[in-house]
């Protein structure tokens, strides 16, 4: 995925997100018109605030990439290595019965949610990589 970083840098700077110093990333997130994410389900304290600036530019550019592909691109590419989750994180969350999956967003962070029909619902970032070493 690293050699996608910098055309989607530049992806990200023209959406004007970078530009604005008050934007809230959750809010752009969900008022951008992605083709196979939605926000609507991503948990607060999992969320962006637990990122920094440049963390949260690294999930934007990772979710552009994510973005620009189809779902056999996406459950093929060995950057994303977008896999399903198999630890116990989310068995008290609200979200049973559903298959929830994982995407390298970087070498450390992972963005977790889960998919029905051709949408990735985001549910939590991970930043340490303590979560996902144990699923």
């Amino acid at each position: 995925m690293s050699e996608h970083l910098g055309e989607h840098k530049l992806f990200f700077q023209d959406t004007g997100f970078k530009n604005r110093p008050n934007a809230k990333p959750l809010v752009f997130c969900k008022n951008k018109s992605w083709s196979n994410l939605n926000f609507d389900q991503l948990e607060e304290k999992f969320g962006f605030n637990l990122l920094d600036s440049i963390q949260t530019n690294e999930f934007i550019n990772s979710f552009n990439t994510f973005d620009s592909m189809n779902w056999s691109d996406i459950e093929q590419s060995i950057g994303l290595e977008y896999k399903p989750y198999t630890g116990d994180w989310f068995n008290n969350s609200g979200h049973k019965g559903k298959v929830i999956k994982k995407f390298r967003v970087s070498k450390k962070y992972r963005c977790f949610g889960y998919r029905e029909v051709n949408i990735f619902y985001v549910l939590r970032f991970e930043i340490d990589h303590k979560i996902s070493d144990k699923g």
